[in-house]
């Protein structure tokens, strides 16, 4: 299973992707039960300690249970280790072209 983190770093930071798209499943850490909460990839932090500025970012990795792309599709998901990256591969990272290279 890929670390969630750079899931997260491919969300963030792919130009093709619009982060508004994910939402971040994961267990505070003040609720005893199994139950899980949910956030927008964009929520900014406002809970927890730190400079990050984004909610997902600044929670400890290991409480995020899962990813979800839209309304139906998991994209990520911890307990059953599941990683599908069907729509990260929809839109691969740009690539430089070699004519910019050659032009440097």
């Amino acid at each position: 299973l890929i670390p969630v983190h750079e899931v997260l770093q491919r969300i963030q930071w792919d130009p093709a992707l619009d982060s508004k798209d994910f939402t971040v499943w994961y267990k505070d850490r003040y609720q005893n039960d199994d139950k899980l909460l949910s956030s927008s990839f964009d929520a900014p932090n406002v809970s927890v300690k730190g400079k990050e500025p984004l909610f997902v970012k600044a929670i400890p990795p290991h409480r995020i249970q899962a990813i979800q792309y839209k309304t139906d599709y998991i994209l990520w998901d911890k307990q059953a280790r599941i990683y599908n990256d069907d729509i990260l591969l929809l839109y691969p990272p740009p690539t430089t072209s070699t004519s910019s290279i050659s032009s440097i």
